[in-house]
Formats: C-alpha cells, structure tokens, sequence
C-alpha cells in the first residue's frame, strides 16, 4: 500500500524577500564602486597606487595647506587639487586667482628642498604662453639665453646670469620651467599631465638639478 507525501502549504516569508533584496542592493553597490574605480576613476586610483608603491603620502582634499615653499603665493588665493609628499619633496597641482572672466589657471609643480639658499631666480619655456614664473615680481632678460627655449628671469642680472649659466638649463626640456627660490627648487610642468608617468620623469630630472646644486654647495 502506498502511502502519499503530505504536501505542507507553502507560505510567503518577508524575511526571505528581505535577505534577496538586500543581496541584491549589496552587489549592485559593490559592482558600481568597482566600475567607478576602474573607469571613471581609474586615473585617481593609478595616482594611489604609484603614491604607494613610492612612499608618498597622499592629500587629495581640495583646499589643503599650501607647503611652507610655496607660501608667497597667498596672495593669490591658491587652491590645492592635489598633493604628494615624500621627505623633502612635494607633488602638487594647485589654481591660483583668475583675470577677469578666465577659468582659475591649474599648476602642475615639483618642489624639493636643496642645500644652499638663492635669490629668486628661474628659466621660463620661451614658447610658453603661461608660466609658474609669471606668478613672481620678476625681471625677464631675454639677451642672456638664445631665444629658442629658456628665458632668464630673475630680480636683477647678476642673478640672472648665474641661471642662465648654470648646467640647469641644458637638463631641462623646453616646455619644463625652473624656479630657484630661497632653498628650494620648483619644476613646473603645467604643460604636461599630472600623471605617474610625468611623476617619475620629473623626479628624475630634478635629482640631477639638485645634484648639480648639491655640489656647487659642497665645493
């Protein structure tokens, strides 16, 4: 003889539904941060990960406090986008005061501390239609360089001689500007991304900068 299942009624469970829906609002979460991460916001992500790999420390709050090397901006109302510090040196990208209508000019800028303290003193990219330099009450003397890629500036011309003569000038490209102020050196190259790739080629020349520096101290 056989005996038939018994079929116990089926019954709705809000408990369940709850569960699936919040499953389900969890993974759709964690699938937009992962999308957002690697597409919209993969370029903010490599700048992690390069400011890791390298031993910088990371500040990507707006409005963060300018560094002590770039204090004579305040005037200008700068803004800070972007900054990565690592011992001596500093990444930033920072907006300064406007003219009139025009959108805030962005600055893509390396500063390293050196030994020996100077005068305020650069080489502006000659081809430049904007420049770090131009922030500064500096004198520009044309006559001292050829005029294919560096102007001197500086706020006489014995100081402008002697950028205009140092071996800086032969290590930089021409669209990457050189600002020596006090004991601190400044790469600017807004013309170029703020990008790790830029990053590590900006390093490179300003090891060779301060190295040159270095040893105009030490001998």
């Amino acid at each position: 003889m056989t005996v038939a299942a018994t079929q116990l009624p089926v019954t709705f469970s809000f408990g369940v539904l709850l569960t699936l829906i919040a499953i389900l609002f969890v993974s759709g979460r964690v699938f937009y941060v992962l999308t957002q991460q690697w597409t919209t916001h993969r370029s903010v992500e490599a700048l992690r990960e390069w400011a890791l790999d390298r031993g910088f420390e990371v500040n990507f709050s707006s409005g963060a406090t300018l560094p002590p090397s770039l204090s004579g901006l305040n005037s200008l109302d700068p803004r800070v986008e972007m900054e990565f510090t690592r011992g001596p040196m500093v990444l930033i990208r920072l907006s300064t005061t406007a003219k009139g209508n025009l959108p805030r000019p962005m600055w893509n800028l390396l500063v390293r501390k050196g030994k020996q303290a100077h005068n305020p003193a650069g080489l502006r990219p000659a081809s430049a239609f904007a420049s770090f330099l131009d922030l500064f009450s500096l004198n520009g003397f044309p006559s001292l360089l050829p005029p294919d890629r560096f102007v001197a500036f500086a706020g006489d011309s014995k100081d402008a001689r002697r950028i205009a003569g140092s071996p800086a000038r032969s290590l930089l490209p021409a669209d990457i500007g050189l600002l020596i102020h006090g004991p601190y050196v400044t790469l600017d190259f807004s013309a170029r991304p703020f990008d790790v790739i830029e990053f590590d080629r900006m390093i490179a020349i300003m090891a060779q900068v301060i190295g040159f520096d270095s040893a105009n101290a030490d001998g």
